[in-house]
């Protein structure tokens, strides 16, 4: 028998090897065919457990653990920020029929922690009369971007707050 022939699609060259009944491609291991070396000393060392392979287990429940409680803080703050908005938005519409400086502002809650935000202004003239410190303060308690002069940063509280 001829030990050889061509693959009519590839044109690749392919042998038989006499301990086996299919062929395979010269020059490389064929996948189904594996020989098992004869258990010695240095392969039992070699095939026992390493000290890591024990700290494995512990490294994986670590990063379980970890990443447990990386999700349950970013749920927390979820539900800070839903209820947060949710209030807001009931604080936001009765604020829009404050249009005397005089007349008091429902106060807003903070996406940070989901409470009232300290020290919120009780009406138009006291956030009128804001530093711009403490108004870059409650557009961050907001979640508002803090960007640009005071009177404009003033406007975005005003905005926010209805």
């Amino acid at each position: 028998m001829d030990d050889s022939y061509k693959d009519d699609l590839h044109d690749r060259r392919w042998t038989t090897r006499p301990e086996m009944d299919y062929p395979t491609r010269d020059g490389l291991p064929d996948p189904r065919w594996t020989t098992r070396p004869e258990p010695s000393k240095s392969n039992s060392v070699l095939n026992q457990p390493s000290e890591d392979t024990y700290l494995v287990p512990q490294r994986i429940n670590r990063s379980i653990t970890d990443l447990d409680q990386h999700l349950g803080e970013q749920i927390r703050l979820l539900d800070y920020k839903i209820v947060a908005y949710n209030q807001n938005m009931i604080a936001r519409a009765r604020n829009r029929a404050v249009i005397l400086g005089d007349v008091a502002l429902w106060p807003l809650h903070s996406i940070e922690t989901g409470e009232v935000i300290p020290n919120f202004p009780q009406d138009v003239n006291h956030m009128d009369a804001l530093s711009a410190r403490d108004v870059d303060g409650f557009l961050r308690h907001l979640g508002e971007p803090i960007r640009g002069s005071a009177p404009e940063k003033k406007r975005k509280l005003k905005i926010a707050s209805g």
